[in-house]
């Protein structure tokens, strides 16, 4: 069982639980961007929450099937097609030998899970399948490539497949909840306030690195020695920029860790589109 990859997205990877033990090591803890699109997805089908899965950015891509696979796509927006029928989000369907599941653009959010009721075969370093470019053979699935599914269970047209509904609500919230980075008291008390009482807006150069924000603060304070980063953190950089470290960021980092996102947030961050509006809300400052 395999699907092949004919027309690629604009970053589609295998991703998976990432590497989160591995950071000590200089290692990026990679994963999935959203872990309940992406366990919403595999549970569809009726695998582990962190099974490995294909995650997609922006706009997805075309693949065709060599056999019977139980198929499940969760988004929060997205056009969809199995031949030229469109494809209902958030349920599990089954695509036959042949057919060929186009993914198109997102529409709300910025990342969609694909998931098979087989599991994907591609190699697992340091205990996880998670795609990174310095880490993997491959940074992103590449065109006319085929990806063995090992045989997963078959359900006859005559089954009630599962759905989910997405709380939607959830990720317009602009608010974005943060505990003080270890940097943050540099900052003036002006400073911290004007951090922590307006809206950001995130600029255009969005990816599973870093989010980047517009608009900057006048601080005044220096760079550090490299100390340890994580998915969340809130660097400032001498200029006073805003930059949000994301899934396949780097472990250690020179500028100032002004604030840290709680994990619970990063999905709803993730999903947040470049113009959208955040607001920091602290959890614990002190």
């Amino acid at each position: 069982m395999s699907f092949r990859v004919i027309r690629q997205g604009l970053y589609d990877t295998i991703q998976d639980a990432g590497r989160p033990l591995c950071a000590r090591k200089g290692i990026p803890v990679s994963g999935v961007m959203d872990e309940y699109l992406s366990g919403m997805a595999n549970l569809l089908v009726g695998k582990a929450e962190n099974a490995a899965l294909v995650e997609i950015f922006k706009l997805g891509p075309k693949l065709k099937f060599d056999q019977d696979l139980l198929v499940a796509i969760t988004a929060l927006d997205a056009d969809v097609y199995l031949d030229s029928t469109a494809v209902s989000l958030n349920e599990a369907f089954e695509v036959k030998a042949g057919q060929e599941l186009d993914i198109q653009k997102i529409n709300k959010g910025n990342f969609a899970y694909l998931t098979f009721s087989g599991d994907i075969q591609t190699a697992s370093i340091a205990g996880s399948r998670s795609f990174h470019p310095s880490l993997t053979p491959n940074s992103r699935l590449p065109k006319n490539v085929t990806f063995p599914v090992k045989s997963g269970f078959h359900l006859s047209d005559s089954e009630n497949f599962a759905q989910v509904k997405v709380n939607t609500e959830y990720y317009d919230d602009e608010t974005i909840h943060v505990f003080a980075g270890a940097e943050l008291d540099q900052l003036t008390q002006k400073h911290q306030q004007e951090l922590l009482n307006r809206s950001w807006k995130l600029a255009d150069n969005l990816t599973r690195m870093a989010f980047q924000v517009e608009s900057s603060i006048d601080h005044q304070i220096s760079d550090i020695l490299t100390a340890p980063v994580f998915p969340g953190t809130v660097q400032l950089n001498h200029a006073g920029e805003l930059t949000i470290l994301m899934k396949d960021a780097q472990t250690t980092g020179g500028y100032p860790r002004a604030l840290q996102v709680v994990e619970e947030d990063l999905k709803k961050l993730a999903q947040k589109q470049s113009g959208a509006y955040i607001r920091f809300q602290p959890v614990r400052m002190y």
